[in-house]
């Protein structure tokens, strides 16, 4: 009966938070059952049995579960948001737990009888969700205290420790954070997110061992509505569950500009363009195209601009180089995906203008600074000792013209003169 909170642990098996009941019930490894309905728990805790509930404080009866979470080595912690605790419950020498068995170790009380709400660093507010790292720290979402207690080393931990670091603020001391519920640790990172739910927002922090030196968010978010719960998929994507009965799943931000110049303008139909990751790397694999067409997958990889793969010059682990498609509308707010080929993981998306044009010439150092790059008419590069002379012709290299009626598909060298602007008018 409402359950409200759930974790897998080390070895596959679901946790639920049945808080309605006051207990906390596993099912050992759904999904390789084969039964799709009507799986039944093979533990309890919380209650001494199936059948019972006690709402007493304890060692072993809880009120309200709420937020499940395990160590390393799936040692299980569990917020009781009425007896404004968290409880450690230790698996035995020989790794099993038993039904209503005791917990082993108590945060926020005293003891395990005391319920006392409270506001020093010791002490609870409707503790909620909880996390844990992988070096077994414990994150407690302390709603009505409108902060996150950090305990370090829950295994050695005593009864009623005191945090390691509390976070109240999320920018500054004039930007405390609301009531909040949600929190999740990144696995791969270590960063911490947590959902802000009466702020309406969802903010990262950076991991543990960086949080001393500085305590600051590195990412907020504003959400629409109140967010409940947070979560990281295996590629560290973030989950949002809130207000609106939805699921909503956030992707690491995408920026481009122009391969020419590399400032900070509007794409445009058929420009040379460079894509860069927001606080993430694409993989770790380099690539560069190879013949004509272009290809529309890399090393894996591939740019979806509207759903539809773009052709690609040059892919690397901070940098995708490729070719804006022709019919992309100019005005308008084109999304921009890259993701694996093979797999179909999207690794950052993003929502970019369209312009109308946005004129660049490549340069020789690649990167928009120096001369500009060009050809004397016998083939070699122009440079200030190999000049070009009077009369003579030279080639220059440009991008972002805008739309051209006429030109070639996307990716295609054209196969012979293509109409200008002023031309096919």
């Amino acid at each position: 009966m409402q359950p409200v909170g759930i974790a897998v642990d080390p070895n596959g098996d679901l946790w639920v938070a049945d808080s309605g009941n006051g207990r906390v019930l596993r099912f050992a490894r759904p999904f390789d059952s084969g039964q799709k309905f009507g799986q039944r728990a093979n533990l309890v805790i919380g209650q001494s049995g199936f059948n019972i509930k006690i709402t007493d404080p304890t060692r072993v009866n809880m009120s309200r579960p709420y937020g499940i979470a395990h160590t390393v080595e799936g040692q299980l912690l569990v917020s009781d948001i009425v007896h404004n605790r968290v409880l450690l419950f230790r698996k035995s020498l020989s790794g099993q737990y038993s039904n209503g068995q005791q917990a082993s170790v108590v945060f926020g009380q005293r003891d395990f009888t005391s319920t006392a709400i409270g506001g020093d660093e010791t002490r609870f507010a409707v503790p909620m969700h909880i996390a844990t790292d992988t070096d077994d720290r414990l994150y407690v979402a302390d709603s009505l205290n409108r902060r996150i207690a950090i305990f370090d080393r829950v295994l050695s931990a005593p009864n009623n420790a005191p945090p390691a670091v509390s976070l109240p603020f999320v920018t500054g001391n004039n930007d405390r954070l609301g009531t909040v519920q949600g929190i999740t640790v990144s696995s791969r990172t270590g960063e911490l997110w947590v959902a802000d739910t009466s702020n309406n927002r969802v903010v990262r922090f950076p991991r543990f061992d960086l949080l001393a030196l500085n305590p600051a968010a590195s990412a907020v978010l504003t959400t629409p509505a109140q967010p409940l719960a947070v979560a990281t998929d295996a590629a560290d994507n973030l989950l949002v569950a809130d207000g609106t009965n939805r699921v909503a799943m956030y992707y690491p931000g995408l920026t481009a500009v122009s391969a020419a110049h590399f400032l900070r303008r509007r794409v445009s139909p058929g420009m040379v363009a460079a894509l860069y990751p927001l606080s993430i790397r694409f993989g770790e694999e380099t690539s560069v195209f190879s013949a004509l067409p272009l290809p529309k997958e890399l090393a894996d990889f591939e740019v979806l601009v509207n759903d539809s793969p773009a052709p690609l010059y040059f892919v690397s682990p901070t940098q995708i180089n490729f070719y804006v498609p022709m019919n992309v509308e100019q005005g308008s707010l084109a999304e921009f995906i890259v993701q694996r080929k093979s797999t179909k993981q999207i690794l950052a998306s993003g929502l970019l203008d369209i312009g109308v044009a946005t004129p660049s010439f490549f340069t020789t150092t690649q990167n928009g600074q120096g001369q500009i790059a060009a050809i004397n008419e016998d083939g070699s590069i122009n440079t200030n000792t190999n000049g070009i002379a009077r009369g003579g012709v030279v080639q220059l290299f440009a991008t972002g013209q805008g739309f051209i009626p006429d030109a070639p598909p996307d990716g295609e060298a054209p196969t012979g003169p293509v109409c200008g602007r002023d031309e096919h008018r």
